[in-house]
């Protein structure tokens, strides 16, 4: 008599019953891991397109600056090279790592999408492409511009200068590239396939 009994509730349900009440709490679970799921890759997609905005920008003020640096003197454009850029790499380097691997993770949730799957897959590359060209070209460049003073400038710096400029010419136009589809991407999604295919079945069971 002591013994603590289950709610008459509870024991008055039928095993259907149970099953349909299992189900619901499985179902409200499946809906909030839905839930967390599409936040997480909202925020995925926020830092994607904040990324690639903070790339072109910088990209774009390179670009823009050229004209305006080849005016400059040897002396001039050494200054400039050595005081102005620091923020630079560490802004436009940190935004490149970060649009690299927000799109690579972002492909999974993208993969019943071909077209904003295949339009991320080239924005990925583009950032993949100008990590490559800092790596490779300016960073060695930076490095060898560090040491230089007014009286060592070499005779050939003009080379060093156009190099600098078409390597950031060429991550403007990756930039551009990479945004535009990211974009794209994000504003303008195609339908999943699932979607599709029922929407194709009605059209062929009307005619």
């Amino acid at each position: 008599a002591g013994r603590c009994r289950p709610p008459l509730t509870v024991l008055q349900k039928s095993p259907r019953q149970r099953i349909i009440s299992a189900i619901q709490r499985l179902t409200w679970r499946d809906h909030r891991l839905r839930e967390n799921l599409l936040r997480f890759i909202n925020w995925l997609r926020f830092i994607n397109l904040l990324s690639a905005a903070a790339v072109f920008g910088l990209a774009l003020a390179h670009a823009l600056e050229i004209p305006g640096k080849r005016g400059l003197d040897s002396t001039q454009w050494l200054a400039v090279q050595q005081s102005f850029y620091g923020g630079f790499a560490l802004i436009g380097g940190l935004a490149e790592v970060l649009g690299l691997v927000t799109s690579l993770l972002l492909l999974l949730p993208l993969r019943k999408r071909p077209r904003a799957l295949v339009q991320t897959v080239i924005g990925a590359l583009c950032f993949l492409g100008m990590l490559l060209i800092y790596f490779f070209v300016n960073r060695p460049i930076n490095s060898r511009i560090a040491s230089w003073t007014p009286t060592t400038i070499p005779d050939d710096w003009t080379f060093y200068r156009n190099l600098w400029d078409y390597a950031h010419l060429g991550t403007t136009l990756l930039a551009t590239v990479a945004i535009v589809l990211l974009l794209l991407a994000a504003l303008m999604p195609d339908a999943p396939r699932e979607v599709q295919q029922p929407a194709a079945q009605d059209a062929s069971t009307s005619r």
